[in-house]
Order: C-alpha cells, then sequence, then structure tokens
C-alpha cells in the first residue's frame, strides 16, 4: 500500500514538472488520418445530403457516444464546411463537460484533433511574429574551437636554412596531432516531419480557405431578432396547425419566413394564411407607399441635370447673374472712388518701400484718347493726408474699427522718401516693338567701361559660389579664377548633399529598425540574445505570442487554455533559439523516461468489480423482477467498462509523456500506438465473470487447440507416407515387367 502511494506521488510530481495542458494528448495516425478526411467528408456530405462520411471519422476518431444523423446534419449545416468549426461546435453542443478544465476523453480528443489541423498555420504565424531565431551559446563556441582547430591544421611549416652538417640544425619540437582520434557524438535537433510544411510559402492548408470565423462579426441585435421571430412563428403555427407541402420540415419553413421577412422580399407564398380584411388592408398601404415613392422620385429627378436644353438654361442664368454682380461692383467702384486734384483717377498699391498712386483709365474718360501717351511715372505720397484727400478713401465714409485702428497705429515715416527722378530708373517698361529692359548698370551701380564690367561679374559670381569669405585663387590679371572657385563650389555641394543623403539614409535604417522592432507584441522581450536554456523566458515568448494570435479568430490553436504549454510548442521555439541535446542529454532522458515507465507498470489498476449488493438486496428475487434485475446489472457493467477505460486511456496518455517521442531518432507513434490504446475501442477488456475469460481457462484452451493441431500434422504426414510407399510399389512391378 505505501508503495503504491509512493508510485503514484512520483508519477504526479513529474506530470506537474512536465506541465503539460489537461486537454492535450498524442493521437494516432489512425485518428490523424481520419481528421484529415474530415474536410473532405464534410463537402461530400453536404452535397449529396448523406452523414456517413462524417460519422464514419468521427467513430475512427474514437468518440463515444456517437452523435445521430440530425445533429450530424445540423452541425454540418452550422460549421459552414470548416472542420475546425465543426469539431468546436460538436464538442461545444454534445461532449461539453462542466468548469473549464477540458479533461473528458472526448475534450481530449477533440481538441487534440483541432490541435493538429491548426498546427501549420500557427507554426507560420509564430514564426512571423517572434524575433529571428539564432544560434545557442554552446554552438557558437563549438563553431569558434571548430575554426581555431582548422587554422592550426592550416598552418605552413615555417622553412628552417639548412645546416652544412645535420649536428648543427634544432631538434625538431613534437607536437600532438591536430586531429582528435576519438569520435563525436553529432547534437541531436529535434524536427517535425509532419508538419515542417509551414516553412513553404507556396504550400495553403486545406482548411485556410473556409476559415469564415476569421472575417465573421458578431450582431447580437440580430441574432436576438430572429430567434424571437422563429419562437414566434413556430408558435403560430402550432396554433394554427400549419403543415406546409413545400417544405420538408417545419424548421426550414420557418427559417424560409424569417430569411424572406429579413432580407425585405415579398412574401407572397405564406400571404394566403390571412384574412381577406387584412390582405385589402396590406394592399392598399402598399399602394400608398408605391405613390409616396413616384413621388419623391419625381421630385428628385427635377433637381438632376437629364437634359441638355435644362443645363444650358442653368449655365445662362449664371452668366446673366454674374455680369449683373460685375454691373453693379463697378458702379459701386466708381461712387467710391473720387477723382484726383488734377481730374485724374488714381488707385493706390504698396511697393517695397511705400505706397505709390498709379494712375486709372476709366472707360468713358472723354480727356484721355485710346491712342494717346499717359504718363507713367507713379506719385509718391508725402504723408497721411494725402492718403486721406488723394480720394481713395473718402471722407465721407465711415471707417471701421479695424480700419481706425490701423490709420492711426500706421508709421507715417514710411512715406518720407521722395520719388526717384527719371535718371534713377533702373526698368523700362516694355513698348510695341521692344520688351521690358532693366538697367543693370544702375542696379549694380558700376561703371560703364568693359574691364570694370567683367570685374565686377566675376566677383559677384565669386559671391554667389562663395558662402564664406576666405582668400579667393586669382589669375595672371589678378582677377578671380572662376573654374577653381567653382570646382570648390562644386565640391562643397557634393560634400553637403553626400552628409544630407547619409543622415536621410541613417533616419531611414533606424526608422525601419524601430518598425521592426514594433511590429513583434508589445510585451515581447526585446534581447540581443535569447538563451534556448532559460525555459521560464522561452514560456513566457510562446505566452506573450499566442496571446497576441488569440485576439484574430483567425488562429483556433492559439486560444484554446494553456496552449503555450503544448509539449511540441516548448521544443519548437527552443530549437528556434539553437537548442541541440547532446548524447549526455539523451541518456538522461532515456533513464528518466525508463524509471517513469516501470514505475507505470508496476502501478496496479484499482477498479473494484460490481458486487451484487449494488445491484439490490432489499427485495425477494423472482421472475416477476427478471427485466429490472437485468437492466441493473447492464447499468452496473456499463459503468464497470468506463470506469476502466477511462483508467487504461489515462495510463497510455501518461506513457506516451514519460516516453518523449520527440527526442527519438525515428517516429514512434505508429509502434506505441499499436501496443496502447488511443480510444475505447482500442481495449480488450476481460469479463471476470465468464468463465471463458478467466486465464486458466484460456491456458487449458490453448494447450488442447495444440493437441488437435498436433494430431491433424500427424494424420497428413501419415497419409503422405503412404502415398509414397504406394508409388515406390508401382515403380517396381513396372521394371520387373520391363525385364
Amino acid at each position: 500500500m505505501n508503495r503504491t502511494i509512493e508510485l503514484k506521488r512520483i508519477i504526479s510530481e513529474y506530470m506537474k514538472e512536465r506541465d503539460i495542458p489537461a486537454w492535450y494528448r498524442g493521437i494516432s495516425p489512425f485518428q490523424m488520418k481520419a481528421v484529415d478526411q474530415l474536410l473532405n467528408a464534410i463537402r461530400d456530405d453536404i452535397e449529396q445530403n448523406t452523414t456517413h462520411r462524417v460519422r464514419q471519422c468521427l467513430l475512427h476518431l474514437g468518440l463515444v457516444p456517437t452523435v445521430g444523423c440530425k445533429d450530424v446534419q445540423t452541425l454540418m449545416k452550422l460549421c459552414g464546411g470548416n472542420d475546425l468549426a465543426f469539431l468546436w461546435f460538436l464538442m461545444e453542443l454534445y461532449y461539453k463537460t462542466k468548469g473549464d478544465k477540458y479533461d473528458s476523453l472526448n475534450e481530449q480528443l477533440i481538441l487534440s484533433s483541432i490541435c493538429h489541423l491548426d498546427m501549420i498555420t500557427t507554426l507560420r504565424e509564430l514564426d512571423r511574429i517572434l524575433p529571428p531565431g539564432h544560434a545557442s551559446k554552446r554552438q557558437i563556441e563549438l563553431r569558434q574551437r571548430q575554426q581555431i582547430r582548422e587554422r592550426s591544421w592550416k598552418e605552413p611549416h615555417k622553412l628552417v636554412k639548412k645546416r652544412s652538417s645535420p649536428y648543427f640544425e634544432k631538434l625538431a619540437k613534437p607536437r600532438k596531432f591536430g586531429k582528435p582520434l576519438t569520435l563525436e557524438r553529432p547534437d541531436f535537433k529535434v524536427r517535425f516531419p509532419r508538419y515542417d510544411a509551414y516553412k513553404d510559402p507556396t504550400y495553403v492548408p486545406p482548411n485556410e480557405k473556409t476559415r469564415w470565423y476569421a472575417h465573421h462579426i458578431f450582431r447580437g441585435s440580430e441574432r436576438v431578432t430572429k430567434t424571437t421571430l422563429r419562437d414566434c412563428i413556430a408558435e403560430i403555427m402550432k396554433m394554427i396547425d400549419l403543415s406546409p407541402t413545400n417544405y420538408g420540415d417545419t424548421h426550414d419553413y420557418t427559417e424560409s419566413i424569417i430569411n424572406q421577412a429579413l432580407n425585405f422580399e415579398s412574401n407572397k407564398d405564406y400571404v394566403n394564411i390571412l384574412c381577406e380584411h387584412h390582405r385589402l388592408e396590406n394592399e392598399e398601404r402598399d399602394s400608398r407607399l408605391m405613390k409616396f415613392f413616384i413621388r419623391q422620385r419625381e421630385n428628385c429627378l427635377k433637381h438632376l441635370e437629364l437634359f441638355a436644353g435644362q443645363k444650358q438654361a442653368n449655365l445662362q442664368k449664371i452668366r446673366d447673374m454674374l455680369d449683373k454682380e460685375v454691373e453693379m461692383y463697378r458702379l459701386h467702384y466708381r461712387k467710391m472712388n473720387t477723382p484726383h486734384d488734377d481730374g485724374r483717377s488714381y488707385i493706390r498699391i504698396l511697393g517695397k518701400k511705400e505706397y505709390t498712386e498709379h494712375y486709372i483709365k476709366d472707360d468713358m474718360d472723354e480727356q484721355c484718347h485710346p491712342n494717346a501717351k499717359c504718363d507713367p511715372t507713379p506719385v509718391s505720397l508725402k504723408n497721411c493726408s494725402q492718403v486721406m484727400g488723394s480720394g481713395i478713401i473718402p471722407k465721407r465714409h465711415r471707417l471701421s474699427f479695424d480700419q481706425a485702428n490701423n490709420i492711426n497705429n500706421f508709421d507715417l515715416s514710411y512715406f518720407n522718401t521722395a520719388t526717384p527722378p527719371s535718371s534713377q530708373h533702373f526698368f523700362i517698361r516694355p513698348t510695341e516693338h521692344k520688351p521690358y529692359h532693366f538697367d543693370f548698370a544702375k542696379i549694380f551701380n558700376y561703371k560703364t567701361s568693359a574691364s570694370d564690367r567683367k570685374k565686377f561679374i566675376k566677383n559677384k559670381c565669386v559671391e554667389a559660389m562663395d558662402k564664406e569669405p576666405r582668400t579667393v585663387p586669382k589669375t595672371v590679371d589678378l582677377t578671380p579664377d572662376l573654374r577653381k572657385v567653382a570646382k570648390n563650389c562644386a565640391n562643397e555641394m557634393w560634400n553637403e548633399n553626400e552628409n544630407k543623403w547619409r543622415a536621410e539614409e541613417e533616419a531611414r535604417s533606424t526608422e525601419e529598425l524601430v518598425n521592426q522592432i514594433d511590429s513583434y507584441p508589445k510585451d515581447m522581450p526585446r534581447l540581443p540574445f535569447y538563451d534556448c536554456e532559460d525555459k521560464d523566458l522561452m514560456d513566457l515568448m510562446l505566452k506573450i505570442a499566442l496571446n497576441e494570435m488569440s485576439k484574430q479568430p483567425k488562429f483556433v490553436l492559439a486560444s484554446l487554455p494553456d496552449a503555450y504549454k503544448i509539449p511540441m510548442l516548448r521544443d519548437w521555439i527552443t530549437q528556434r533559439y539553437g537548442k541541440r541535446y547532446t548524447h549526455a542529454e539523451q541518456l538522461q532522458a532515456l533513464n528518466t523516461s525508463i524509471r517513469i515507465m516501470n514505475m507505470l507498470q508496476e502501478l496496479k489498476l484499482r477498479i473494484k468489480l460490481p458486487t451484487p449488493c449494488s445491484i439490490g438486496k432489499n427485495f425477494n428475487q423472482t421472475y416477476d423482477c427478471h427485466n429490472h434485475i437485468m437492466k441493473k446489472v447492464n447499468q452496473q457493467r456499463r459503468y464497470f467498462y468506463q470506469r476502466l477505460n477511462a483508467e487504461l486511456l489515462k495510463r497510455a496518455r501518461y506513457f506516451w509523456f514519460a516516453m518523449r517521442s520527440s527526442l527519438a531518432l525515428l517516429p514512434l507513434n505508429k509502434t506505441f500506438f499499436a501496443y496502447f490504446p488511443a480510444r475505447p475501442g482500442d481495449n480488450y477488456l476481460f469479463k471476470p465473470w465468464k468463465i471463458s475469460e478467466f486465464m486458466d481457462a484460456k491456458a487449458i484452451y490453448e494447450k488442447r487447440r495444440l493437441k488437435n493441431s498436433q494430431k491433424i500434422i500427424a494424420s497428413q504426414s501419415t497419409d503422405w507416407l503412404g502415398i509414397n510407399n504406394h508409388t515406390i510399389d508401382y515403380r517396381q512391378s513396372h521394371e520387373k515387367k520391363e525385364e
């Protein structure tokens, strides 16, 4: 008894150390094949309105009890042709137990199948959002040692000068042989050949295209409305005892009514259930609505530009309106513009240094002939009184508060500059036969001689090209050497642009690096090196990545509870960051597995056999209660089988995790599940209440069968000997006749 308690304690500690989710278990290749075929089975059964393919897959998976045909059809309609949705709805509707542990056998089989179907998509997304993998510290050290060793092998021997006599030569110093003569076992890398397809970017999982829930938007109001309508219509149909002939089922007929009502379609198929009075009211209401819609449409069409004549009329109306506004503003401007002292109209324009008045030619001015020349010389304003008395701002016009403040705060010293005389004009306006012309000699204030002009232009070029004052290279005639100055200026511009480009490239690279870092989840640790031996760090990174993935409904495996504790995902992320197992670590894992499996073999099953007391003891056993007693017997027998199957499958689950098949050189799942059960149907249950099932009776049967087989062989051998003797006698008689 104490030994059993000790074994249970050690096994529970081992499983607690492994920290595996309660819903995860290993599934056999036979079950994997059935789960992989589920998608095509759902598609074919939906097309042919059958259920036998899907039920066959569920039977191979090992779900007990099986689901009926009508329930399977309902699930196929709900899943939308996706196998992951089908398995999830199947568990939630028929096999869900109380609590959030998901530790029953059916839940373990369903969730482990979902894990298998969604593993490639999950690994591909984890590879995208996790930091890139790298080698471990041990691998880096091994590479450095290998490089040093290769260098020592490839070092050339130093040439020693030969002496005239060999006695004077230096003795060669003995050195160790560079190559090691002992075999170094290579480190073992965990591989997942069944799920290596996630590395291929061209591979698309079969169930990825049918994941409708990835884009599904939950609308609670529509669901409540549809449910309420369905219930109300079902009650009405029950009250009036309606049996539709166009639909095979009342449920289908109800769904068609709801779909038509929600889609605002014409429901002429079921209008006949209304009385004549309500039918006439509905027709009258529909006609009023139709007239209202027609009126609204006509009103909208009136405002649309549908015809060319109407469009031209609208354009002409706009032109007339613009002409009226122009005439109105011109009349208002003439009233506001009073004549100057000389009888002409001027306008005030702000130049670079002062306000100037320019003559305005009116359309109806009789004093100025169209071909006559007007004086283009502007008249400067001496002070602000000229501005007020020039007629630009009328005296009777009332100023606003802003205009008054601007005039009061205006700097009058701005107008104290006199108008330059005609000799200081720097610009000649264009005429009919000459373009405009700038007088650069007056603008730059240089003399008219050619040498001064040339020197002046060179100095201006030097000033334009040299930003900083420095010694300017000069030619023989002591003028600036523009070639050298231009070369220096081009070099400076090139260096400046190059520095600017390099700064932009550095900023862009830093921005890309920041974006690359920010592409990871927010809680993901940013480290220069991720140690694969740190199990807590690996679990944390895997947990953060799966939590980020669970926000998207596309990834089903990431939304399962404690998904980061799956052994395969843990081995995958440690292998990503350089985890390799040495031969010593493999031997240590093997010894641990052997020790745990020996304990599991030593641990006996503690399942109590059913007793007669559990059937009943307070009634007289007569033939009248035979049926009742048989029901009780079958019930106790079923409970016993259920407990025994659960215990055997639990023991097989412990054996699978103790074996650690990921560290084996060859896949072991086929060999393992050839001996251990993966579903309740794989167990061979002995019936202790049957004499034929006892081990002694079986041994006696085997002995009897062996004796019978020996007798049959002996009889066959004697018959063969008799046939041979007969053939020999026949040959001898035949030879005598020939003689």
